[in-house]
């Protein structure tokens, strides 16, 4: 037993491997398992595509046509499992094959309605605004397969030409000229280029736009650095103390305003080279212009002027000569 299981194993993995080695050896596999399809619910599901789902799972488990008849009810709910009980009960359908109770199947549950159903959502299937084309392709195909599982690709071809937007529209017809016979792996090919040629332009548009983002973006970097960093020179239009006053914070303009009142006076010394003050009145070293003596007064004494109230609420006035 452990020879033969080495030997499936080897031959599955082999790289050579054909599909018959595959049907011969996953008959009995190594480590089989169950596929459980969707369960079928009247009124939400849609017959063909649970009967399409039925029979890949059908396939994957290896079941024969008793096992499809066998596990069908397994996955009908509400009426449609009442309707299979009743349809395999009835002596009158004995002799029916997996093929005949699928028909069955879906003339009662809506099969012919959901095959016009898709035949109408193809007619007006059309390529969204940014739809790729292949995602189209392919939607084009299963609303055709659900229609006719054999339908012509010429009319499956009509279907997709028609729908698809004016600009790739007519690229196609250049890359695929409408023939009456239309072969299935030449339009597949056109439409491969097609997307090909749909992605590179989007690729480009792309790249044109983080080109885009990207100067705006170094540009902007460029702006600020110059703006932080440069030091603009004042024009000669302009006065420069108060050019250098408007660029300098509050502090600094206390101070320049300061200094600048400080040069407005007139130029003399105010130490000695002893480092004695030397009076602003009467330049004479050894104390200052506050305590000097020799104070020029204009030729009279400077009097100071108090003004009292009395009770009649008349001002009185009274000069005091200051000491």
């Amino acid at each position: 037993m452990t020879d033969y299981i080495n030997e499936q194993v080897v031959t599955m993995a082999h790289p050579n491997t054909t599909i018959q080695q595959v049907n011969e050896s996953v008959n009995t596999p190594v480590f089989p398992k169950f596929t459980q399809p969707d369960s079928f619910v009247p009124g939400e599901s849609n017959c063909v595509t649970f009967l399409k789902k039925y029979e890949r799972c059908a396939h994957s488990n290896h079941w024969s046509e008793a096992n499809k008849i066998a596990h069908f009810g397994n996955f009908l709910e509400g009426v449609a499992h009442t309707w299979y009980t009743d349809f395999i009960s009835n002596a009158d359908n004995a002799n029916k094959t997996w093929n005949d109770i699928s028909q069955s199947f879906q003339k009662y549950f809506g099969g012919i309605t959901s095959s016009l159903e898709a035949k109408k959502k193809l007619r007006s299937k059309k390529q969204g605004l940014n739809e790729l084309v292949l995602k189209y392709y392919y939607d084009v195909l299963e609303l055709a397969s659900q229609i006719n599982p054999s339908i012509p690709m010429a009319e499956i071809s009509t279907y997709f030409i028609e729908g698809l937007q004016p600009g790739l529209r007519s690229e196609f017809i250049i890359i695929c000229p409408p023939t009456d016979e239309v072969n299935a792996d030449s339009f597949r090919s056109a439409v491969f280029k097609l997307a090909q040629l749909q992605e590179s332009r989007i690729q480009d548009v792309v790249q044109q736009q983080t080109t885009s983002i990207y100067g705006i973006a170094t540009r902007a970097v460029n702006t600020s650095s110059t703006t932080t960093t440069t030091v603009p020179r004042p024009s000669p239009q302009y006065n420069r103390p108060a050019y250098e006053q408007f660029n300098r914070t509050n502090g600094e303009n206390r101070q320049w305003n300061y200094n600048r009142a400080i040069r407005g006076r007139p130029s003399t010394l105010t130490r000695t080279r002893d480092a004695r003050p030397i009076c602003f009145s009467c330049n004479r070293p050894g104390h200052l212009a506050a305590t000097c003596n020799s104070r020029p007064r204009n030729g009279e004494q400077q009097r100071r002027t108090v003004t009292f109230s009395n009770t009649k609420g008349a001002d009185k006035t009274i000069m005091i000569p200051k000491q």
